[in-house]
């Protein structure tokens, strides 16, 4: 990667990195950071920083003295600052199968600019995609409510609601030994796996899950 070459996010990231590693290291460390961070062709934009940051810092804390990571997380978090976005929490109400594809949508775009790497954003939208469309098929309608969190850690929940009359079989389904015909079951079993945290009550009167994403 030739900093000459690179865009403006790429040589404030090098010119930090630099102040605390060799300038090959640097390139190094940054250019593994955002390889897993999904920028690709060796080159990032202003817009890419609030997903490479984070990876870089824990990256170059391998290479730097432990008296110094202070300094070089306040470094590249002022780079970053810029981009930092406050988001807000969002609900989507579900009655349609298009209301489907604006919670999925919504989803995606919320922990994107979060910066999620592309692999967790993908399991974000699908469990989003799964909860919805339960509600929609089987229940008069409920909502998602997507709320971000940044401490202690960057994560998003995911807490979906309806007005069902409960769910039969729950504990077959999270045991994985329900067989359904319809598809019921089979997105809260998914779900379950993709979440770090997922918890469900269930009952007469409507279901609640909600899951939580670490990012």
């Amino acid at each position: 990667m030739m900093i000459g070459r690179t865009p403006a996010a790429d040589g404030m990231l090098l010119e930090v990195l630099s102040r605390y590693m060799s300038p090959i290291l640097a390139r190094s460390v940054l250019g593994r950071a955002m390889s897993k961070a999904g920028v690709s062709g060796g080159r990032a934009t202003t817009a890419d920083l609030i997903r490479i940051v984070p990876l870089l810092e824990d990256g170059a804390r391998l290479f730097v003295d432990p008296a110094h990571h202070a300094n070089l997380r306040r470094d590249l978090a002022s780079l970053q600052g810029a981009q930092v976005v406050e988001l807000e929490e969002r609900r989507v109400r579900l009655r349609t199968e298009r209301d489907i594809s604006m919670a999925r949508t919504a989803a995606r775009e919320m922990v994107e600019r979060m910066g999620a790497r592309p692999l967790i954003a993908q399991r974000v939208a699908t469990a989003v995609s799964e909860l919805a469309r339960n509600i929609v098929s089987y229940t008069p309608g409920g909502e998602i409510d997507l709320i971000p969190l940044k401490s202690p850690k960057r994560a998003i929940v995911v807490r979906a609601t309806d007005q069902g009359t409960g769910i039969r079989n729950l504990d077959q389904i999270l045991a994985g030994k329900y067989k359904s015909t319809t598809g019921l079951g089979v997105g809260i079993a998914g779900t379950r796996r993709l979440a770090d945290r997922f918890e469900i009550d269930t009952g007469p009167n409507g279901t609640r899950i909600e899951a939580e994403f670490q990012l």
